[in-house]
């Protein structure tokens, strides 16, 4: 597809293509207040204080967006991997063997985007807020 293009054109594309990766990745490291980096570490470190060492289930909640916000990857980046996440039924075959483990987790995580509350919950060990998200975890 991209060798079809006449020469000009792909310096163009490139340039193009480059300067949209790099307002992307300047965005993800400048985003502050409720939605930012800096708030969602400090939400991991919270409901870590809870988790402590104990095998943990991750789920994030909300419409197509909210439901795929990379929450894993931040708890992997952050904290540590969960023993299962709402993200294995779409990329666990990109994960290396293994990593999806059959232990029985002790807590589950629920991530939620505030801005699109999906349900209601109910019989939760805490409910920790920061910025635009909620973590509720609750104890199995």
């Amino acid at each position: 597809m991209i060798t079809s293009i006449k020469k000009p054109f792909k310096y163009f594309a490139f340039v193009l293509i480059l300067l949209f990766l790099t307002h992307n990745i300047y965005t993800i490291f400048v985003a502050d207040g409720d939605y930012g980096l800096r708030t969602k570490r400090i939400l991991i470190k919270k409901v870590m204080k809870v988790v402590n060492d104990n095998p943990y289930e991750l789920s994030e909640e909300g419409g197509f967006c909210q439901g795929a916000a990379g929450w894993r990857y931040l708890y992997m980046s952050y904290a540590r991997i969960p023993v299962r996440s709402s993200e294995d039924k779409s990329f666990a075959w990109l994960w290396p063997p293994n990593e999806v483990s059959k232990e029985k987790p002790k807590y589950s995580v629920i991530m939620e985007d505030r801005r699109v509350t999906k349900q209601k919950h109910v019989g939760y060990k805490n409910k920790i807020t920061e910025g635009g998200f909620n973590a509720y975890i609750y104890e199995d």
